[in-house]
């Protein structure tokens, strides 16, 4: 325990008088090298410091949910794409967002009804997208699930 709590001071003191960007740089380098333990240190304190943009910090909780997402630990991937919600609808992360939580919710935790809430969400605030394509063909394959659970008993 006393090692981990060393290791975290020792990235705040390496941290301080970095920009949020050269962090920000820093946590995608750790991400990319498997090194998510040094890479969340660095997202939480990006996400938590009042000097970070809005855009970096919705970046940074979008590279965290991936990081979770990898590991498989898809609940809190989720928690981490839901900040991110709360930008502007131009944004492009926010887009890539609720498609990865939709996708989440079908294809790794089998929770249909959720997914198809934010595919649905995703429909009818990007109906022009280039994704809208495999959101149809996701909402099909639910369905086609739904209705079969359905004729089965």
């Amino acid at each position: 325990m006393n090692y981990y709590l060393f290791i975290a001071i020792l990235f705040l003191f390496n941290s301080c008088g970095d920009s949020q960007e050269s962090k920000y740089k820093r946590a995608v380098g750790h991400q990319q090298n498997k090194e998510y333990r040094e890479s969340n240190i660095l997202l939480y304190d990006i996400i938590n410091s009042a000097d970070s943009s809005d855009d970096l910090k919705f970046q940074s909780y979008f590279l965290l949910a991936q990081t979770f997402y990898d590991l498989k630990n898809y609940k809190q991937a989720i928690e981490s794409y839901k900040n991110i919600l709360s930008a502007p609808l131009e944004n492009a992360i926010r887009k890539k967002t609720l498609f990865m939580i939709a996708y989440i919710y079908y294809n790794d935790l089998d929770m249909y009804t959720h997914s198809m809430k934010y595919y649905n969400i995703f429909k009818e605030e990007y109906p022009n997208d280039e994704l809208m394509a495999a959101v149809e063909y996701e909402l099909e394959q639910i369905n086609d699930i739904i209705n079969k659970t359905q004729n089965n008993k």
